[in-house]
């Protein structure tokens, strides 16, 4: 399990079970960056696919997108 940090949102960092059905939103931080390899986005948590409705999105000044979601209905 990873962090849990409370404040004006809750953040969790790590495999949570998205299967039970705990997690109403996400938010991704998309950067600008395309890298050859590296480790998946929740590799192994999902056993089918978890479809997302696009709430928002804005681009940064830094060139990075802000993107908050919610579970698909």
């Amino acid at each position: 399990m990873g962090t849990l940090t409370f404040g004006l949102n809750v953040t969790l960092d790590g495999c949570t079970d998205h299967r039970a059905g705990l997690i109403d939103e996400y938010r991704f931080l998309v950067q600008p960056i395309l890298a050859g390899a590296g480790p998946t986005l929740y590799a192994g948590a999902l056993a089918d696919p978890l479809r997302l409705q696009l709430v928002r999105a804005r681009a940064l000044r830094c060139g990075a997108i802000d993107a908050h979601y919610r579970r698909g209905r």
